[in-house]
């Protein structure tokens, strides 16, 4: 299956301002694209050819990605002109923040974000090799070049980015099913902290919640120190068993 399928690419890219011309280069030929496998020894994944073949590179949209533990803001995603700085062979791609920030040699940088060069994105093929299907991971420099995986593939990655919109409003809240509740909630948590998730919760009675959604409340009174009311919701899905 073609990566993207149907896939809305106009919706995708923003271009409001010059600053896009640091990462937006010009279309890639076929060539370019086995330069650039040649120079760096990582096959592309073909995900990623299908992104820079719509444009090579640039600002999205939309710029966060959330998983469990974290929330990861984004500037741009690097194309593969080597006339751009911000690219993946540019002069602030991959050779620069290994040599001059020590990042490990996991694979290609693939995206920043907004702690100015203190977390980057990798196309990470530590697992894979050079010739597999790389993760996508979130490189911490600041916390000793810890590691977060963010995506299993590029594909996935792109897909994941969204809004910086949290929601707040409990009768919107209520009408996800249940899988979105919790990311929903992690976003908030992540973005907003503990207190802005439970004030969000505590507008309806939590013995309507899922059983999901009452273990993160819980875990949220923990982390403000509000140990007994964390208990009272555990008691909550205890008495469910």
């Amino acid at each position: 299956m073609k990566p993207f399928e149907k896939f809305d690419w106009k919706s995708f890219w923003g271009n409001s301002d010059g600053y896009t011309n640091d990462y937006a280069g010009k279309a890639p030929t076929d060539r370019n694209i086995l330069d650039i496998e040649k120079a760096t020894g990582y096959k592309l994944p073909e995900s990623y050819i299908e992104l820079i073949k719509h444009q090579n590179g640039g600002i999205p949209v939309n710029n966060v990605v959330t998983t469990g533990n974290l929330c990861v803001h984004l500037v741009g995603i690097y194309g593969i002109d080597k006339d751009k700085e911000c690219s993946v062979c540019g002069d602030c791609g991959t050779e620069f923040w290994l040599e001059e920030w020590g990042y490990p040699a996991i694979g290609l940088v693939i995206a920043d974000t907004i702690s100015g060069g203190h977390d980057m994105i990798f196309l990470d093929y530590s697992e894979c090799g050079p010739e597999g299907e790389p993760m996508v991971t979130l490189v911490d420099q600041e916390d000793d070049y810890s590691q977060e995986i963010l995506a299993d593939n590029f594909e996935e990655f792109i897909c994941k980015i969204e809004s910086d919109r949290v929601i707040t409003d409990i009768e919107e809240f209520k009408q996800l099913d249940t899988e979105k509740q919790v990311l929903a909630l992690n976003k908030l948590r992540n973005m907003k902290g503990s207190r802005a998730m439970i004030e969000l919760l505590e507008q309806v009675e939590p013995s309507s919640y899922s059983d999901e959604v009452l273990g993160m409340l819980a875990s949220a009174y923990n982390n403000i120190d509000q140990e007994d009311l964390a208990i009272q919701t555990l008691d909550l899905v205890r008495a469910r068993s």
